[in-house]
């Protein structure tokens, strides 16, 4: 059971879980009402948390041509991180500064851990070896990845800088995997 929080005008307020906090960022921006980065009000949050998947056409403007996929906003970023980490602008000290980059830090490490997950179970499901490295594919996550840096404000070169060797880690990884799931298999 959620836990409501009394916000300062007296209403319950329910934490928006992470997940469903893009969908709320993304509606009260178009209602041109301030978004409480972690808390919406309970009535309003369930009325959000049973609207459709699927997006209404007018907010398709929100969304990147590329992937068809939502750009999270710095809102929905900043409710992935730890809630007492300071904004970057928002940030005084060396301390603030690093204290927000071990939280990203923290993050990306258990996304790409989730990252690699998928990636093993590829080596599983792959029907042969050949099928590992996938040029295109690589070149079309390098290419999302490049998308969704520059759609939130980031350098698009890092793109190339990080995901390449993360990809090609993975890729040797998969090999691994795929050779010690099919061992029985290639006699």
């Amino acid at each position: 059971m959620q836990r409501s929080v009394v916000g300062a005008h007296g209403y319950n307020f329910l934490p928006c879980p992470a997940l469903a906090t893009f969908r709320c960022e993304l509606i009260f921006s178009r209602l041109s009402i301030p978004f409480a980065r972690d808390f919406v009000s309970a009535d309003i949050y369930a009325a959000i948390a049973n609207l459709p998947v699927q997006q209404p056409s007018h907010l398709k403007a929100h969304m990147t041509k590329q992937s068809a996929k939502p750009t999270l906003s710095r809102e929905a970023v900043r409710a992935l991180l730890d809630t007492d980490v300071k904004a970057p602008e928002a940030s005084t000290s060396m301390a603030d500064v690093r204290e927000g980059i071990d939280a990203i830090d923290r993050l990306l490490g258990a996304l790409i851990a989730e990252r690699q997950r998928y990636v093993e179970r590829a080596g599983h499901i792959k029907a042969g070896r050949d099928a590992v490295r996938d040029e295109p594919r690589v070149e079309d996550v390098v290419a999302k990845a490049k998308a969704a840096l520059v759609a939130n404000g980031g350098h698009g070169d890092l793109a190339d800088a990080v995901w390449r060797p993360m990809i090609e880690w993975f890729i040797a990884h998969e090999f691994d995997v795929y050779d010690d799931a099919h061992a029985d298999t290639d006699d």
